[in-house]
């Protein structure tokens, strides 16, 4: 849907105004919130010498709760399998997909606890261990995000945790592909999480989606996980894979190094020099939910803000948010000691840019880290 320009800054305005809110991705003919469409109409309608070109109505029409309620009879609603719906990313990109009107489906091997977080969602069982999994469960089904694996962060990588760290994403993945590979009508595409561990210790140059894979233990098991996913272009299904940056949101990193800052000991980790890619939760659903709708973005996409930041810069800044210095940095030997191999995670340097994303028209509402700490912190209560 191409809504003519001056028509949609007018309406954009309106419909801001009105909503008390900014419009996710400004209205260019995707699927956005469902009472700011609603709204949107309102506004054009009452609104006299400002006119909208039928099939953009009739469009927009489509949108509103009673136009989804229709779509959805007429299946024309998008069914959603997500693998991983239960963790951090998992459950705010649920959120995301049902706020948009999509049919969300979580496959889990514990459905009692993905039925307490799903929130609307619907919940399947099927554990990656246990073998193959069934076709049938494809049924109807359009899209298909990946997001499991077991954690990298929970516990100090032995080598049986690195394998599993491995395995669990390929197990998952081997059997999505191969049940797209038996299913006659196959879902139109898979979104396969990776990370911009991808491709490794960087230093200060700056990393596209163009610049090769690492040689460390996160590089081989992105690379690897993202090769069982392109399998799936064989049959001629849409793949990407999404490189996750540090996501700031109320759990992970960002939420474990706010502790030492609230008892006034924080500070950068390592020499602070190392530059974080991050990006903000609620950019990230709304990045991978722009993927999905957008035809165009095939292969890896950085999910990452335009605006990397050294580890120093970023530790100063949270300081700032939360009102406590940042001035103990913890020695790059002491988290070598405590943390071991896993501590390069937090000590390599990578300066990733989402230039793929930009390139789609991708527009960041937390483009920069103040905004997005500042967020997350008051949304948190404060400290």
């Amino acid at each position: 849907m191409n809504i003519p320009p001056e028509i949609l800054e007018f309406a954009c305005k309106r419909v801001e105004k009105k909503a008390g809110c900014t419009l996710p991705f400004r209205l260019r003919g995707i699927t956005i919130n469902r009472g700011l469409i609603k709204a949107t109409m309102e506004v054009l309608n009452d609104c006299p010498g400002k006119t909208l070109p039928q099939n953009c109505r009739n469009d927009l029409r489509a949108r509103t709760p009673d136009g989804l309620d229709r779509r959805i009879r007429e299946g024309v609603i998008m069914k959603v399998l997500v693998f991983g719906g239960t963790g951090f990313i998992g459950k705010n990109l649920c959120s995301e997909l049902l706020s948009a009107g999509y049919k969300a489906c979580i496959v889990s091997r514990n459905p009692k606890k993905a039925k307490s977080l799903a929130s609307g969602a619907e919940v399947v069982e099927w554990n990656s261990s246990a073998g193959s999994l069934p076709v049938e469960l494809l049924e109807g089904v359009s899209l298909i995000i990946n997001l499991a694996g077991e954690s990298i962060g929970n516990r100090r990588w032995t080598r049986s945790v690195k394998e599993e760290i491995l395995y669990s994403r390929v197990r998952t993945t081997q059997a999505i592909v191969n049940a797209i590979k038996q299913k006659r009508d196959a879902p139109k595409v898979l979104i396969n999480a990776s990370a911009i561990g991808f491709y490794g210790p960087r230093g200060n140059e700056e990393i596209t989606e163009s610049t090769p894979a690492g040689r460390d233990f996160l590089a081989k098991v992105c690379r690897v996980w993202e090769e069982e996913a392109f399998k799936a272009h064989t049959v001629g299904i849409r793949v990407v894979a999404v490189r996750i940056g540090v996501v700031i949101g109320g759990e992970g990193a960002i939420a474990r190094m706010k502790t030492p800052f609230r008892f006034y000991i924080g500070g950068p980790l390592g020499t602070g020099a190392q530059w974080i890619s991050w990006i903000h939760i609620k950019d990230l659903t709304r990045l991978i939910r722009f993927v999905a709708e957008n035809e165009n973005i095939n292969g890896p996409v950085n999910a990452t803000a335009p605006e990397p930041v050294r580890m120093k810069e970023l530790c100063k800044v949270l300081g700032q948010v939360m009102e406590r210095p940042s001035w103990l940095p913890v020695p790059d030997f002491l988290l070598k000691v405590v943390l071991g191999e896993m501590s390069d995670m937090l000590l390599n340097s990578q300066r990733v840019l989402p230039k793929k994303i930009l390139k789609e028209g991708f527009e960041f509402w937390y483009p920069a880290p103040e905004a997005a700490l500042r967020d997350v912190i008051c949304r948190h209560n404060g400290v």
